[in-house]
């Protein structure tokens, strides 16, 4: 096995002992906290089911915080205020500003309450506590998976850019590059966006479930595919008449490829594979940028398109409107 292998596997052996030695001390405590328990029946019932455990890697924290809900329903009122402080602190951490003022105005006064409404405060604190805590965990996926199709879309995009055949169309390379510059755009939105949210476990849905998942599994899909179009659309815009109400320091200029072509002297003679006369034939079709600034006017705008997202729609709102009103009049 490689070094690199060995301090993986090093790693992930710390990292494994390490949440062993936690779950450890966490059944040690429950352990603490159920010898405390009054009735005697309920006190043998919770020691046997600590002791029934077993290997704690096969034990889930979710299957550890149920058993600690119920436990906090049978503890004693002298056991309760600490524990009961230890949930509110994480519970605040946890939770968002809104969702910690709502608790506390259903929250029952620890002086005046009896036993038993402290008991069953408590276990629905702890249920609610580690609702919050899977609620920041899968903020935290959320936040990891689209960060990694990010990364992905720009990486595929920059393959595609670099793989074009050398007699593609020049201007074919622009839209590519466009779709590329609006892409990193959309990308930086996106997580700009994701990244301002706190990872808080109210942020998410209570019940993770199939619909939710989907729903966030296609989100940076269609936030990359809709950047991508506004890429093709703000290039074709610039490149038509309707980009003329820009001022001149910001539109990009263009040469027809044709005219680009027949100014430059003949290097070779004329080909005569017919795959390449059909593309030298369709030049007339296309236009180039000027120079590499306009170039890169293209990019900022298409960057632009990609990161403000109602850009493109609100331009296209504004041409429909004109055309509108034209055919009234």
């Amino acid at each position: 096995m490689s070094k690199a292998g060995r301090d993986r596997d090093r790693i992930a052996t710390l990292l494994f002992d390490e949440l062993q030695h936690r779950k450890k001390a966490f059944v040690l405590r429950l352990r603490f906290e159920a010898q405390s328990i009054t009735d005697p029946e309920a006190r043998k019932i919770f020691l046997s089911e600590i002791d029934g455990l077993g290997h704690l890697g096969l034990v889930s924290w979710a299957m550890l915080r149920t058993l600690e809900s119920a436990l906090l329903r049978h503890l004693p009122a002298s056991a309760l205020p600490g524990r009961i402080a230890l949930l509110r602190e994480e519970y605040e951490r946890l939770s968002t500003n809104s969702g910690w003022t709502d608790h506390l105005k259903s929250a029952p006064s620890l002086d005046k309450a009896d036993e038993s409404v402290l008991q069953n405060y408590a276990a629905r604190l702890a249920e609610d506590v580690q609702r919050l805590r899977e609620g920041r965990y899968n903020i935290l996926l959320i936040r990891a998976w689209h960060t990694i199709v990010g990364i992905g879309f720009a990486a595929l995009l920059i393959s595609l850019a670099f793989s074009h055949e050398m007699y593609t169309p020049w201007s074919i390379s622009i839209v590519v590059a466009s779709m590329f510059a609006a892409t990193i755009g959309g990308c930086l939105s996106m997580l700009a966006r994701l990244f301002s949210i706190s990872a808080k476990g109210d942020i998410e849905e209570p019940s993770w479930n199939y619909v939710a998942r989907l729903r966030w599994f296609l989100s940076p899909f269609l936030s990359l595919c809709e950047a991508c179009l506004a890429g093709i659309i703000v290039y074709f815009l610039l490149q038509s008449q309707l980009a003329g109400v820009l001022p001149p320091a910001l539109r990009p200029n263009f040469t027809a490829l044709a005219t680009y072509m027949s100014s430059r002297p003949p290097t070779t003679a004329p080909s005569t594979d017919e795959s390449v006369r059909k593309v030298e034939s369709s030049w007339q079709l296309y236009s180039i940028p000027n120079d590499s600034t306009d170039v890169a006017k293209i990019m900022i705008w298409c960057v632009l398109a990609g990161f403000a997202e109602r850009l493109v729609p609100d331009a296209l709102n504004q041409l429909a409107t004109k055309a509108a009103s034209k055919e009234r009049r």
